[in-house]
């Protein structure tokens, strides 16, 4: 237990009665009292003939897409959520099922379905790498995995390294392919570890078996499944373990009960996420393409039946993403803030390809509609103004033209990529801040909504009770004089605790007034709303005794299109920063020159140097625009070409976090490598200035040497 007796601010809970862009449903809105199967079939027997779920990629996204979308409805999704229960039914109430799959129909009715059987559901994230996904199973001791075709191979690999696993149950039908890639990735000594007779016939430890979805029969299934809920359940009892996605090493297990997700899922979407009917009268829906692993998703999805709405899967793939948009048309988008910067880059690469004319058409009607919303903040609510509008009229069809609603969460979303959204989308812009300890729940900023500073994460949402708390005893900031300190939050939508080394030990994960701490620095405004300042463990101090916030350094280098990623370190026995870069190469050229470029290109050792130098300068522009002191420019960098880290699970989560400690382990040796270079630099730059200091201390005597010398040289 933390305990907490510090000095505190409390931050405003938003104002729904005047702010909110939508009317409250309270209908629509989940009951905290009840549990997750008896809230779905409120919602399934009131929109049985609504479609439900819509796929092009096979129920378990394992296959090529289709043209079109198929959609399952609320009525026929309950055979689907019973076929299911015949598969887990030999499980004991209280055992942990994981389910490791792309995002599909059969993920969701899956999660549903174990809820309805009091089987604690685990979702893994498919980017997890094998050593944490073993690690992750065995910490929750889980005696039954769930998994697509496509991700089966790897749980049947696993499985002998995972003794409390019982059952491999398979979305997909089984064959000999899947079989065979089992065989060609889990040898040992050109002998798999068991036999996959022993599997069907019982004889080994774990069980194979696949769903058996045959043709729906005319049978009531909502009727049948309603009947099979678990007696014993209550809004109390633990519903899931969710995993943190690992930003500091291995994922954490999280224990949340009924009343947790539900409570995050209002408090997430209250008069913010539509409700059943769009501004147009039609059914709201949605595409589904964060994973749904992650809380904010997860969350999302199960708020989605409470009010109705149609969820789009895409098509497992970020090439096809466009296509699913395009045909989908949502009415509602979520993301997270790296999401929407990439469509941000995308755009103005686009743009910049353009004439001049074009440009300068695109740039006055942005800047109108800038105004427009800025003197009109209602405005807002509709996200239009019809004046300009045909000028992004590409930009809305890219999001499939009927879009009315964006979210973004997890973090504060840069500045020119919330205007951009704003301004060009079409839609109402929300952005916000959740944990997944919190159950995805947090801060927003409503729609229109004057802004503080760019990292604005505004008020608490509903059931949230936040507060900022000193911590001037760990950073140099003091709440009472600096109005800056750590954010903590309490409510219902925190989470039961925190396996602690192994299931059935659950540590307590907040203070002894209840409160989680979140290890967020934030700064305080007049109207009680905060603004990110930096994460308390992410920053360093340099040997001078300089404090450095390494994200936001790396926040400076990549709001430039020729940073595509950075990694900035530093450390307290050096003077000075470097930076492990993802550079842009057509940005890079733009900057060295045609010649240079094909020279670094061919001898990157020998070129090294002189292209160093350059990103010094750029990279110090970058950082003294954002109001940087100059301790907090890089003095050396290592640049990779065109390099997407952001895919690589080693050095991103999921939700496109940066593995900070993960990423400065792998590329150790580059960075002693440009310490070394970067001290050498510094006892140049400091030779220099003592040179410097020196003639303007004693600039008489210096002048008087230098007119003896040269009459001295005139007398010779």
């Amino acid at each position: 237990m933390i305990f907490c007796l510090t000095f505190q601010i409390a931050v405003r809970s938003h104002d729904f009665t005047s702010a909110s862009h939508l009317p409250l449903q309270l209908d629509q809105e989940p009951d905290l009292t009840k549990t997750i199967p008896q809230n779905f079939m409120e919602a399934a027997y009131k929109y049985s003939y609504s479609n439900f779920l819509a796929y092009r990629a096979g129920l378990s996204t394992s296959q090529l897409p289709a043209p079109n979308y198929t959609f399952i409805t609320y009525k026929q999704a309950a055979y689907y959520i019973h076929q299911i229960q015949r598969a887990i039914q030999h499980l004991t109430p209280g055992d942990r099922c994981a389910i490791y799959a792309k995002n599909s129909p059969l993920w969701l009715l899956s999660d549903i379905a174990l809820q309805f059987q009091n089987i604690i559901s685990a979702p893994v994230f498919d980017t997890l790498g094998h050593d944490n996904i073993v690690y992750a199973l065995n910490l929750i001791q889980a005696t039954c995995v769930i998994a697509s075709g496509d991700h089966l191979t790897a749980i049947i690999g696993l499985s002998q390294q995972i003794p409390t696993l019982k059952t491999i149950i398979s979305m997909d039908e089984l064959n000999e392919s899947v079989f065979q890639n089992v065989k060609n990735q889990f040898k040992q000594n050109d002998n798999l570890l068991f036999s996959f007779e022993d599997l069907f016939n019982g004889a080994s430890n774990q069980k194979l078996v696949a769903l058996q979805l045959n043709d729906m029969t005319t049978t009531n299934y909502l009727d049948l499944i309603q009947k099979s809920i678990n007696t014993e359940q209550t809004a109390e009892s633990a519903s899931s373990v969710i995993f943190t996605s690992g930003t500091s090493g291995r994922p954490k297990a999280l224990l949340v009960s009924h009343k947790n997700v539900l409570s995050g899922l209002a408090s997430l979407g209250r008069q913010f996420v539509p409700y059943h009917l769009n501004d147009k009268g039609e059914q709201s829906s949605f595409i589904s393409y964060l994973p749904l692993a992650h809380v904010f998703e997860r969350i999302l999805e199960h708020g989605a039946y409470k009010r109705g709405l149609l969820i789009y899967y895409s098509s497992g793939s970020i090439k096809t993403l466009a296509d699913d948009l395009k045909l989908a048309k949502p009415s509602l988008m979520i993301g997270v803030p790296r999401v929407y910067s990439k469509m941000y880059e995308a755009f103005k690469y686009k743009l910049n390809q353009q004439s001049f004319v074009k440009r300068a058409v695109f740039n006055t009607a942005f800047e109108l509609k800038k105004l427009y919303l800025k003197i009109n903040p209602n405005a807002h609510k509709t996200g239009r103004f019809p004046l300009v509008e045909k000028v992004f009229k590409s930009i809305h069809e890219s999001f499939g033209g009927n879009l009315e609603f964006i979210v973004s969460g997890s973090s504060s979303l840069q500045k020119e990529v919330r205007e951009f959204l704003e301004v060009c989308s079409g839609a109402r812009v929300t952005t916000g801040y959740g944990l997944t300890e919190a159950n995805s729940a947090g801060l927003y900023n409503y729609c229109g909504q004057k802004y503080n500073s760019a990292n604005q994460l505004g008020f608490s949402s509903y059931l949230v009770n936040a507060e900022v708390v000193d911590k001037s005893d760990v950073c140099e900031f003091n709440l009472e004089k600096d109005k800056i300190g750590e954010l903590v939050i309490s409510g219902p939508i925190i989470a039961i605790g925190q396996v602690d080394g192994k299931w059935g030990s659950i540590k307590k994960i907040t203070d002894d007034r209840d409160f989680y701490h979140t290890g967020d620095l934030v700064t305080i405004h007049k109207d009680h709303s905060v603004s990110f300042l930096r994460r308390i463990g992410l920053v360093t101090k340099l040997q001078q005794g300089e404090f450095v916030d390494l994200e936001a350094v790396e926040s400076a280098l990549e709001s430039s299109s020729l940073f595509t990623s950075a990694l900035v370190h530093g450390e307290s026995d050096k003077s000075a920063l470097v930076c492990i870069a993802s550079v842009s190469s057509s940005q890079l050229q733009n900057i060295l020159g045609d010649s240079l470029f094909e020279l670094y290109k061919e001898q990157p050792n020998n070129y090294w140097s002189q292209v160093d130098d350059i990103l010094v300068k750029e990279g110090e522009k970058l950082v003294k625009q954002r109001g940087l002191k100059g301790f907090n420019v890089p003095r050396a960098y290592n640049i990779y070409l065109n390099t997407d880290w952001t895919s690589n699970p080693q050095f991103y989560t999921p939700s496109q976090k940066k593995k900070h400690y993960a990423m400065v382990s792998a590329f150790k040796k580059e960075l002693d490598v440009l310490f070394a270079h970067s001290e050498n630099s510094d006892v140049q730059i400091n030779y220099t200035k003592n040179v410097y200091n020196f003639i303007v201390d004693h600039k008489f005597m210096v002048i008087l040497i230098l007119v003896l010398v040269l009459m001295f040289k005139i007398m010779k």
